[in-house]
């Protein structure tokens, strides 16, 4: 899509596109509110703006638009596009022995259980072994130091998002 296309688009619409980006209501909202934008630099600095106002409560919902590392569906419904972007930005876990998925799963309902929360990692790049050291890590992390980690990996995924959307432009 490109920029002169997003602006275009109804507001509604251009809601949808950015809930595919990021699922935060807040966030969408004030991207709304900055249209229309110039460049794609302008929707990056406008995206990294939006970011910075959220809470921990914006965060949470954001999160709550991710599926689970290795499965299909998110606890929120997801479009197509934010669909098929999870599949390919969690490629890396489809490509493990059982041994490592089965860890994984094991960590993972332990972080479930510590944090009342699914792991959020920007998977893109990563290896399901890097995955496993990386929630192992994060075991560790006290809950109000974890949900600024959480924070930061829904943040990057925004942001690659963004550039997939606007990939056209």
């Amino acid at each position: 899509m490109t920029i002169a296309e997003f602006n275009a688009l109804s507001d509604e619409a251009a809601a949808a596109e950015l809930t595919a980006v990021c699922g935060s209501a807040h966030w969408g909202r004030l991207m709304l509110a900055r249209r229309p934008f110039a460049d794609v630099d302008a929707v990056r600095r406008s995206a990294g703006d939006s970011w910075s106002i959220l809470d921990r409560c914006d965060w949470t919902e954001a999160a709550t638009h991710h599926p689970r590392i290795g499965e299909g569906a998110a606890a929120q419904p997801a479009s197509a596009r934010s669909q098929e972007w999870s599949k390919g930005e969690q490629a890396g876990a489809r490509d493990s022995d059982d041994d490592t998925r089965r860890h994984f799963a094991e960590l993972s309902e332990m972080y479930d259980r510590k944090f009342e929360r699914t792991f959020i990692i920007c998977a893109t790049g990563l290896s399901l072994p890097d995955m496993v050291a990386a929630l192992a890590q994060r075991l560790g992390n006290n809950p109000d130091a974890e949900l600024g980690v959480m924070a930061e990996e829904l943040r990057r995924i925004t942001m690659l998002r963004l550039d997939k959307l606007f990939a056209d432009h």
